[in-house]
């Protein structure tokens, strides 16, 4: 390493000329902002559309064949239309409206739609009524073509349910050993179980009683299936019972019933009325058991009533007038008259009739529950020991005692056989609790 040495001042702008890099690097340009430019928005003044007017027919051979066209095709397109309207014999009247002037509306209503159509075919020329033809001949195929698909996949659904039903049919009477069970989707007059209504109802108990008893996806027609029948039995016209119960006028227990019911629509513990969609489900179980209490008024509104409605809504899936057709199948046709009647005779009758059973099936406990008894009100006036616990069974029809799958499988029997269901999974409980 050399050492240099200076003798001779130093010229410091020469020195700081010469260590000057500055011009080693060129400035960065600044960018300039683009500026916006704003178009202004010119409204020109819209032109008026103008129909054009229908052509002129000069020849009147042309005229002639033109009308006679128009002619024959409204009375292709109207003619159905016009005989249901002047030959239908309306027997039915709305508000201040009778049968013929509603008639007269129809038939006026048609030539105006007739008078519409003329003259606007009339205004067309001959090959533009030729292509207008031609195209409705082709929309007119091509439904036909869809109509036809349709028709063949129901026919292909319907042999393959047929050779569904045949093969459970030969299943269940496998299982069970009954010969005369046949098997159906819905009681009919055709295909294999479908023979009548009791020949169904036979094969629906069959399968209720298999392990894995009915379907959850069959269970809603199955119920529905027999709410209908019950209400067809009694030749209930449903339209306007419907319309009497959810949208007819309001009665003068209305608040009362709703005031009833809105203190036990809270304590509703099914999933389906609690979260965010609760508020919701629960109008529609309010307006359920106030349609009831409307079409059932001896009996209105009993508590108990809003779990036994919540579990029917939840199967129904949310239908409001299937869950009231099963409601009062339930109510009417199932349980004993009088089981909700301010009395509770018919429930005293099986509470009776459950503690005969009692002391029968299972003697032990019987006599257990006598003792518990005199040791505890020393000869008093309490209710039996086993009606605390079976009245709350019966009334809610175990809706609060049992998990969701073992309790619509014993609705599905309650259904199918009636109330001494309750009576058998009543002594089937105890039987195993008497340990």
């Amino acid at each position: 390493m050399k050492t240099i040495t200076i003798n001779e001042p130093i010229n410091l702008k020469v020195v700081s000329y010469e260590l000057d890099f500055s011009t080693l690097f060129t400035p960065r340009e600044k960018k300039q902002k683009k500026k916006d430019i704003k178009i202004p928005n010119v409204r020109l003044p819209k032109k008026p559309y103008k129909i054009p007017s229908p052509p002129v027919i000069k020849n009147k051979q042309q005229n002639k064949d033109v009308k006679s066209l128009v002619e024959e095709l409204l009375d292709d397109i109207y003619a159905d239309r016009r005989d249901w309207c002047r030959n239908s014999d309306v027997t039915c009247s709305h508000g201040s409206t009778t049968a013929p002037s509603f008639s007269s509306c129809q038939s006026n209503y048609g030539e105006q739609t007739d008078a519409i159509e003329r003259s606007y075919l009339e205004s067309l020329q001959l090959n533009e009524l030729h292509y207008q033809i031609e195209e409705w001949g082709n929309n007119l195929q091509s439904a036909g073509a869809r109509l036809a698909k349709y028709l063949r996949a129901r026919d292909r659904l319907k042999r393959q349910q047929k050779k569904l039903c045949t093969a459970f049919t030969i299943l269940l009477r496998h299982i069970t050993g009954d010969t005369n069970a046949r098997f159906g989707v819905t009681p009919g007059n055709e295909g294999p179980g479908e023979g009548g209504f009791a020949e169904w109802l036979h094969a629906m108990r069959l399968v209720a009683r298999l392990p894995a008893g009915v379907p959850q996806h069959f269970r809603r027609r199955l119920w529905l299936t027999l709410a209908e029948r019950h209400l067809s039995s009694r030749n209930i016209d449903w339209p306007v019972a419907e319309r009497a119960c959810f949208k007819g006028t309001a009665q003068p227990d209305d608040a009362e019933l709703s005031a009833q019911i809105l203190k036990d629509l809270h304590r509703t513990g099914c999933s389906l009325f609690c979260g965010t969609e609760g508020r919701e489900n629960q109008a529609m179980l309010r307006r359920v058991l106030l349609a009831y209490a409307r079409w059932n008024k001896e009996v209105g509104y009993c508590q108990g009533f809003n779990m036994m409605a919540a579990i029917i809504l939840e199967v129904m899936e949310k239908s409001e007038s299937d869950s009231l057709k099963v409601m009062i199948y339930l109510v009417e046709a199932v349980l004993p008259e009088g089981y909700f009647a301010d009395d509770l005779r018919g429930l005293s009758a099986d509470m009776a009739a459950f503690r005969d059973l009692l002391r029968l099936r299972i003697p032990r406990l019987a006599h257990h529950m006598d003792y518990l008894q005199k040791i505890s009100d020393g000869g008093g006036v309490e209710p039996p020991l086993p009606d605390v616990f079976t009245m709350q069974w019966f009334l809610t029809l175990y809706a609060t005692w049992l998990p969701r799958e073992s309790l619509l499988r014993i609705w599905d029997l309650i259904l199918l056989d009636g109330n001494e269901i309750l009576l058998l999974t009543a002594l089937a409980i105890w039987d195993m609790l008497q340990e």
